[in-house]
């Protein structure tokens, strides 16, 4: 079993690991989900030995840790897939393994548990399925304005159909199950707003919308 507890990490006065907690069971396979810059390699690294601590523990128990491979979108499908092979294979074998990604479709078909990362910290940690339960309800409407969007959210808020709206700088982020048909009263409410709609993107209730409803942010 690995046990992380409580990691904290400075790099160049900067926090960079804040009390980062987590158990992986023995032959257990967990994912460590971010985007570059979360904390994920600074993670692992830590669990090696290869960065100082400035407090917190790391406890290996009768399991051998496989390293780890920065993977994402980055990388030939081909190359990708090989290494989802090898990880498989041993995994198989009885293996504890952790690795990092911000490729979410990577991280759902190999992870027996899902932690997601986000300035270094812990901010969820459970089965892919589980994860994804707990996806805001309905599909996400995001929609990109020429400026900042919170003066929007009261009125996307209000419209039928919308069980929760919020922004993030530019961008609003709607729920709703009505999908895309709330796309002309979205736009409507940003105009009257004195905004500008400068593109438009829906996401199903999966692993990326709760990654965005946490962190605000996409994950690529």
């Amino acid at each position: 079993m690995l046990s992380v507890q409580r990691l904290i990490v400075r790099l160049g006065g900067l926090s960079v690991l804040r009390s980062l907690s987590l158990e992986v069971p023995a032959g257990g396979i967990v994912g460590l989900v971010g985007r570059n810059g979360a904390g994920k390699t600074t993670t692992l690294r830590s669990i090696m030995g290869l960065v100082p601590v400035v407090s917190g523990n790391v406890i290996l128990d009768g399991q051998e840790l496989v390293g780890h491979r920065k993977a994402g979108h980055d990388h030939e499908p081909h190359g990708r897939l090989a290494v989802w092979e090898v990880l498989r294979e041993l995994h198989q074998q009885g293996r504890t393994i952790v690795m990092s990604t911000h490729n979410m479709e990577e991280a759902d078909r190999l992870g027996d548990r899902l932690a997601i990362v986000d300035h270094g910290k812990l901010l969820a940690v459970d089965a892919p399925d589980k994860l994804k339960a707990r996806a805001p309800g309905g599909t996400l409407i995001q929609l990109s304005l020429d400026g900042e969007a919170s003066a929007v959210v009261p009125l996307a808020g209000a419209l039928p159909g919308v069980s929760r709206a919020e922004a993030n700088n530019a961008t609003l982020l709607a729920y709703s199950d009505r999908g895309g048909e709330l796309i002309p009263a979205l736009i409507r409410a940003a105009e009257q707003s004195g905004r500008t709609v400068k593109d438009i993107h829906l996401s199903p209730p999966s692993l990326e919308t709760l990654f965005i409803s946490m962190t605000g942010r996409k994950l690529d």
